[in-house]
């Protein structure tokens, strides 16, 4: 049974909800989940073996005090009520599902730091302690150094996350192995933003630090930024690689668009492109802009088998361009408007206008209308076509994605560079002697 179905599970959340609701809190976090579990062992309401050691049930009371959360005044769970996870709390349910409450319990005591941390009377941490953290002032001076040397803003979070790799590069973190995980599993996206901003031998810092035995901390110093977080030093790392992570996320959507138009370029000529762009709006990250002027669009679809192969090709051409730069992993849920065009397109090229030789000169919709037929081998024999004509495609968008290569690469270039790009300007990138 998964770990969200049990009676335990059930019964601390609902009492975590409990608090959430009387503290007005508007989100559950591991605390307040665990302030769930607290309450309902001390009502028996839990009945399966739950281990809180006491410790642990000491240390879930400092800490909720010293966020000032009042959980005495409950007296029974909100099993119906709704609230949203906070990210960390939602990951962890994520990853016990197929464990139990105790594994969830220790994975959220860990997210909660539950160490005790004196705090401020506003309910921040203070900072003092994690000025004097030995690892905070190796990666405070490596910042600075980075800032130094490179000429960039010291109060920006991407420099004390370039600060933290840099003391892991350097062995710094040896003895901090979560840490040491946490920023090297962000290596790909460090590379992109130091290859983006032309950083070169950013280990290299020896003339640009300062005394290490001097630290100065002002009262501007960006971690004061996160002086409510549990860990101030890990939420600051974290926003910085967060913008360092947008470096690469930006370089994918580059890729991405590139694609498609190569690939329009390569099979379609006689569609203008308007314009490709990776400037974002709240409907898509990035877009290829056709001229929609042109013959071909009078029509929904396209009209010939050649022109429905062809735009089969260009709308998988995103997401293939990503997974031949990236690899297979690098595939994302950016694609899904691609995807569910090329299906639509796949699906009423053999359905309806009978152009699919194998499938044959076959019109479903008049069976479903006429005779209210909407199943059958006829239909099964559909979807097969429909699967094996989109794998099709995509083999064959593939195959000139690696033929035109060196064109997706001029594309990004220009894409990372300028943003916005014309047919012109990308025919000047392909054809740069022309």
């Amino acid at each position: 049974m998964a770990l969200i179905n049990t009676e335990a599970f059930k019964a601390a959340a609902g009492y975590a909800k409990a608090v959430a609701s009387l503290n007005d809190i508007k989100e559950l976090s591991p605390l307040v989940f665990l302030s769930g579990v607290y309450l309902a062992l001390n009502k028996g309401v839990i009945n399966e073996e739950i281990v809180l050691a006491d410790d642990l049930r000491e240390k879930i009371l400092v800490a909720l005090k010293e966020a000032g959360h009042r959980f005495e005044e409950v007296d029974s769970p909100h099993i119906n009520q709704t609230f949203p996870l906070d990210p960390t709390l939602k990951q962890a349910i994520s990853e016990c599902q197929k464990l139990n409450l105790n594994d969830l319990i220790l994975k959220l005591a860990q997210a909660a730091n539950l160490i005790i941390i004196e705090s401020a009377a506003d309910g921040s941490v203070n900072l003092e302690a994690f000025f004097e953290d030995a690892i905070f002032k190796k990666v405070d001076r490596y910042a600075k150094g980075l800032s130094k040397k490179f000429g960039f803003d010291v109060n920006q979070p991407e420099i004390y996350a370039l600060g933290a790799l840099v003391a892991l590069n350097n062995g710094d973190l040896a003895q901090h192995p979560a840490l040491s995980a946490h920023i090297n599993a962000y290596s790909r996206e460090f590379n992109a933003w130091i290859v983006q901003q032309g950083w070169q031998d950013l280990n290299n810092l020896k003339d640009f630090l300062g005394d290490e035995t001097v630290q100065q901390f002002s009262s501007l110093h960006p971690l004061h930024g996160f002086s409510k977080a549990r860990n101030p030093l890990i939420a600051l790392l974290n926003a910085g690689i967060e913008k360092v992570s947008r470096t690469r996320e930006i370089e994918c959507v580059a890729y991405h668009e590139a694609g498609h138009a190569i690939v329009s370029l390569a099979l379609r000529p006689k569609v203008q492109i308007e314009k490709v762009t990776i400037v974002p709006n709240e409907r898509y990250d990035g877009c290829v802009f056709f001229d929609d002027s042109n013959p071909i669009f009078k029509h929904v679809f396209p009209s010939t088998r050649e022109d429905f192969l062809e735009d089969l090709c260009v709308s998988l051409a995103g997401q293939a361009a990503q997974l031949k730069k990236y690899g297979f992993n690098a595939a994302d849920i950016g694609a899904q408007s691609d995807f569910a065009g090329a299906t639509e397109y796949a699906w009423q090229y053999i359905t309806e206008f009978g152009l699919d030789d194998s499938f044959g000169p076959v019109q479903l919709s008049v069976l479903s209308r006429k005779y209210n037929i909407k199943s059958g081998w006829l239909f099964d024999e559909a979807q097969r076509r429909l699967q094996s004509l989109l794998k099709e495609a995509q083999q064959k968008t593939e195959i000139l994605l690696a033929e035109h290569w060196e064109n997706v690469e001029r594309v990004v270039e220009g894409l990372l560079e300028r943003k916005t790009l014309d047919e012109d300007e990308v025919r000047a990138l392909i054809f740069p002697n022309k």
